[in-house]
């Protein structure tokens, strides 16, 4: 099986479990949309491309890379071995961000208050994986 069946495979596997997936060209203006819109249609960050481009440039081909940011959203990057193409994975959560634990991770973060209710929205959106199937996804 050629690698770019194995993607779609695997891409197949993740979308049918309501994961977000997106495969892309480098260079990529426009990465906004990888992190379901929080840092720059939340929280109005303009330089969002940039936060993922850095992150892009270290990507090495064959390597599974999992990014979790400060706001516990994990991403999965695999650049494949054309070396211009990435495929990547998430935002996800593995622990559900809710109730006393939202209002932990909240307060951790350098964020004012008038965004807590967006926030709050933002992580009810986000797939939430569980201890078994955070398992699967690593």
């Amino acid at each position: 099986m050629k690698h770019e069946e194995l993607i779609d495979f695997t891409q197949k596997i993740l979308e049918t479990n309501y994961l977000p997936v997106y495969k892309f060209t480098l260079p990529c203006e426009n990465l906004e949309h990888l992190d379901q819109g929080l840092r720059y249609h939340i929280l109005g960050v303009k330089n969002t491309s940039q936060f993922f481009q850095d992150l892009l440039e270290k990507l090495k081909p064959g390597k599974v890379y999992f990014n979790t940011d400060l706001f516990q959203c994990t991403f999965v990057f695999l650049l494949l071995p054309d070396e211009k193409t990435v495929f990547y994975c998430g935002p996800v959560v593995f622990e559900k961000m809710q109730g006393e634990r939202f209002e932990e991770l909240f307060s951790s973060l350098p964020l004012k208050e008038t965004y807590h209710d967006a926030i709050q929205t933002y992580y009810q959106r986000l797939p939430f994986l569980g201890s078994c199937c955070g398992q699967a996804f690593l």
